[in-house]
């Protein structure tokens, strides 16, 4: 009888690689849309048995980051003329006070806590699972995951795709498809449902 060995796992899918210590890793990009979370059963039930890590990723692009602006919500009832009807100079709380605004600092401040909230949110759902979490800003999403999974040495890249066709498609391009042609790591994709 002839025995056969099977290879690991990461082997088949052309990972590089790795040591006894090192679990399998998966990188997940999510968006912040349901749409894009629906990725993370499917890897919580692939992780648990093969022991592997995840890093969920969100990328904002940086022109998403608006800043609060200035208004005039400091409003306080000011007498503008006293009991003889004298009109009085006296300055509303407005005037004295500058309107408190955001600054472009403070909005990325916010936003990338908001990025790590909503990430340590979704990791709860992978029970279990060792979970990095990790925010990233930049202009061209694909890039930035090509990027992380180079640099984190991640052994499969899940994601969901939009499935978009058509014009829509050659007007926005698929982050998807251009994650899948780098060639950095296998690239699981799924394309959920839609509702309705």
């Amino acid at each position: 009888m002839m025995e056969m060995e099977s290879a690991p796992l990461s082997g088949r899918l052309g990972a590089r690689e790795r040591s006894e210590e090192r679990a399998m890793k998966f990188l997940v990009p999510l968006d912040g849309t349901s749409f894009s979370e629906a990725i993370l059963d499917p890897i919580a039930r692939a992780a648990r048995p093969l022991h592997a890590s995840v890093e969920l990723l969100c990328v904002r692009r940086p022109e998403e980051v608006r800043e609060t602006p200035a208004t005039g919500a400091v409003r306080e009832i000011t007498p503008v003329a006293g009991a003889t009807g004298t009109p009085l100079n006296v300055p509303s709380a407005a005037d004295m006070v500058p309107p408190a605004a955001e600054t472009r600092e403070q909005a990325v401040e916010r936003a990338e806590a908001e990025l790590h909230d909503y990430l340590l949110a979704r990791s709860r759902t992978l029970d279990g699972i060792p979970t990095e979490i990790r925010a990233v800003f930049a202009d061209d999403p694909a890039a930035a995951i090509i990027r992380e999974a180079k640099a984190s040495g991640s052994d499969i890249i899940a994601m969901a795709t939009h499935g978009r066709t058509g014009l829509s498609h050659l007007l926005s391009g698929s982050v998807a498809e251009k994650v899948i042609r780098s060639g950095v790591a296998p690239v699981l994709v799924l394309r959920p449902e839609r509702a309705g």
